[in-house]
């Protein structure tokens, strides 16, 4: 028995419903340094490394990393979206659910810095244990003060939800380096649950020396994380 085909156009390409031709626009990336912002494909093409507009190096030591994976990700992306708008445009009963490819690109720890996101966390620890200056360290906080410990309570969750970024950024800094058995990252991942509890523990019956404790190992996290990154340095060279 013949099984149909689908029709082509003229150049070749399905006329099925949701294969339009038209390519995903570019996506952009910007210069930290410069704030010049460029397609991503660019670096593909000039395969230097070099930001266009003040020509420094993007990544230092890690261009020809830097150059394939720009390439990857513009070329590997057209693909996924063309294919994406080819099922999405089928007639039926089928759905696409995109709940997973969102949380994927929420994963990716965007404008982070290995180098500088620790130093950053531990100022913004520091600031939470200002807080804690003036209160009884064995008195439960709202006792004390209920709106202190409802600031306390946003900064330490503030704090959990960068060391949770933190961990994404040591995932993806281990990969890139091929560090195996790297501990930094689950510490980060832990403290930023523990810094979770500590924050609904604050509203509860929590003391500003329970807060301290926490902060004191959420430090021992970020230190972990810095360490992870001097030991671990970019050697490649250009």
């Amino acid at each position: 028995m013949n099984v149909a085909k689908p029709e082509t156009g003229d150049d070749g390409g399905s006329s099925q419903p949701g294969s339009g031709s038209s390519n995903p626009r570019p996506i952009m990336a910007r210069c930290l340094s410069c704030a010049a912002q460029f397609p991503l494909g660019k670096l593909a093409e000039t395969r230097d490394g070099r930001c266009p507009g003040c020509r420094q190096h993007l990544s230092p030591g890690w261009t020809t990393l830097l150059v394939e994976e720009a390439e990857n990700i513009e070329t590997l992306r057209q693909a996924f979206v063309r294919a994406l708008r080819r099922m999405a445009g089928l007639p039926g009963t089928l759905e696409i659910l995109p709940d997973v490819i969102l949380e994927d690109l929420d994963a990716i720890p965007w404008q982070r810095n290995i180098l500088t996101e620790p130093t950053s966390l531990v100022d913004e620890i520091q600031k939470v244990r200002d807080r804690l200056e003036g209160l009884d360290p064995a008195i439960a906080v709202s006792d004390q003060t209920v709106d202190e410990a409802n600031q306390l309570r946003a900064d330490l969750q503030a704090l959990s939800n960068r060391f949770i970024r933190l961990g994404q950024l040591l995932d993806a800094h281990q990969e890139a380096v091929g560090i195996r058995d790297a501990t930094a990252g689950q510490k980060a991942r832990r403290i930023a649950s523990e810094l979770a509890q500590e924050a609904d523990a604050v509203i509860d019956r929590g003391r500003p020396r329970d807060v301290a404790n926490r902060l004191e190992q959420a430090d021992e996290a970020a230190e972990a994380a810095r360490q992870q990154a001097v030991m671990h340095p970019q050697t490649e060279t250009d």
